[in-house]
């Protein structure tokens, strides 16, 4: 099983194209982070099929939801100690050696569309709602 550990140094990775292709090749993404106001990188894990493992703070928790929940999507930990990580990385280390779930939380976790298409379609049609109430040409 591979597993890369991403942290705020490999992001830079992520700007060139390359964190999508090293991590289309993994099982695992664990993110560690004491503290992530957004997290590109669990989302770039979860397009690539590449199960995140990450700390319950910010964006990560607001990406990611706990195998155990029944939308669940990677493996969480609440605490920023190397105890919690690890068991977090065992609970996903047991979940890749049952192949249909495994595979299940794959399609789970590529499924969703994180792209700006959505949001820019939307974006456009406000604008233009915008400027036919407003009665400008």
């Amino acid at each position: 099983m591979k597993i890369l550990f991403i942290a705020s140094e490999a992001f830079p990775l992520a700007k060139v194209g390359g964190l999508a292709n090293v991590t289309s090749s993994l099982a695992i993404a664990l993110h560690d982070s004491g503290h992530e106001p957004c997290g590109l990188g669990q989302l770039v894990a979860m397009r690539y099929g590449a199960i995140p493992v990450v700390r319950y703070t910010g964006g990560l928790a607001d990406a990611v939801k706990d195998v155990a929940a029944i939308d669940g999507n990677g493996f969480l930990f609440q605490n920023y100690t190397v105890s919690d990580m690890l068991e977090a990385i065992k609970r996903a280390e047991a979940s890749f050696y049952h192949r249909t779930e495994w595979h299940n939380l794959i399609r789970r976790d590529t499924k969703p569309d994180f792209s700006w298409k959505a949001p820019a379609s939307k974006y456009g049609e406000i604008c233009l709602r915008a400027v036919r109430t407003s009665g400008a040409q």
